[in-house]
């Protein structure tokens, strides 16, 4: 079997596996399921930067706590729809990243690794401290379930859930491979493999990295949207 038959042949199967996994498993491990895959996302998030770019982060905690308590905020004041949810969270979280990446970006190595880390302790430290808006470590409570598009009913079960958070999933799973053959994904591979030597023939790799930091910010405040719409 080639390698192409063979992967598709194994993404088929993985693809099935999750689909009939609510009527396989029990209530728990589909919510431990569901839990799971926004993980994913957020790892995702972090194979854009490390992965792709050879920018080593700690920092993706902050934004994927951006984007939950925007969604939290959003979902408890505006509307419960959990596309609109999505977005808005995801927005706000390249905002927040706009500032801080462009500080981060400057460095490379260590001291981008530990620039990140300091990123995500800041990030920490105000959901704690700023029980206004976050709830401090009493958390936001009153959420109300997540509607997945305008008309239909709220997602009470957690086997609905699950596949409201599984299409998401896959929807950025394939926005990211998309974004993985494009030109733009070989100059963030050169930006990774010899910084130098992309600077010598002309590109703006500082604008690059930024681009990309913000753009993993995004999607990490999608997960955070999406933990939102698991955890309540």
């Amino acid at each position: 079997m080639s390698t192409p038959t063979a992967s598709r042949a194994i993404g088929t199967a993985v693809l099935l596996g999750l689909t009939l996994a609510p009527f396989l498993l029990g209530p728990y491990a589909v919510a431990t399921l569901s839990r799971t895959l926004v993980f994913a996302l957020l790892a995702l998030s972090v194979n854009l930067l490390t992965g792709l770019t050879g920018l080593p982060t700690l920092g993706q905690s902050a934004y994927f706590g951006v984007g939950a308590y925007t969604a939290a905020i959003v979902a408890k004041n505006l509307t419960d729809i959990g596309p609109l949810q999505l977005l808005i969270a995801a927005g706000v979280s390249a905002l927040v990243a706009v500032p801080t990446g462009w500080l981060a970006v400057r460095a490379r190595g260590v001291v981008f690794l530990m620039l990140t880390l300091a990123i995500g302790e800041i990030a920490h430290s105000a959901a704690v401290n700023w029980k206004p808006v976050t709830g401090g470590t009493d958390g936001v409570s009153g959420i109300p379930p997540v509607v997945p598009l305008p008309g239909m009913p709220a997602l009470e079960l957690d086997g609905l859930v699950y596949f409201y958070v599984l299409a998401v999933f896959l929807l950025l799973l394939a926005a990211v491979t998309r974004l993985g053959a494009t030109p733009f994904a070989l100059a963030l591979r050169g930006i990774r493999d010899n910084e130098p030597r992309m600077k010598a023939i002309g590109h703006p790799t500082r604008r690059y990295a930024l681009t990309v930091y913000c753009g993993a910010a995004s999607l990490a405040g999608a997960a955070g949207s999406m933990w939102v719409s698991v955890q309540r």
